[in-house]
């Protein structure tokens, strides 16, 4: 994986974490991303802190995903 240039290790990436926290690894759509943004609003409230998107949301639910390589998924 790299940004600009820079090589990032997951080795480097797993010693940043704070809180004893764990980096996951997945890949996904846009539909997909859409789908878990939208269940973190099930019980009223937000839990879910992203890194890498934007989103804009409403009453009903998620309506863009931004992503800051790709602008609109």
């Amino acid at each position: 994986m790299g940004i600009k240039g820079y090589k990032i290790t997951w080795g480097a990436a797993q010693a940043v974490q704070p809180f004893q926290n764990f980096l996951q690894h997945a890949q996904l759509t846009g539909a997909q991303i859409k789908q878990v943004l939208n269940e973190q609003f099930e019980n009223g409230d937000r839990k879910l802190e992203v890194a890498g998107i934007y989103y804009t949301y409403n009453q009903q639910g998620i309506k863009e995903v931004y992503s800051q390589l790709t602008s609109k998924l």
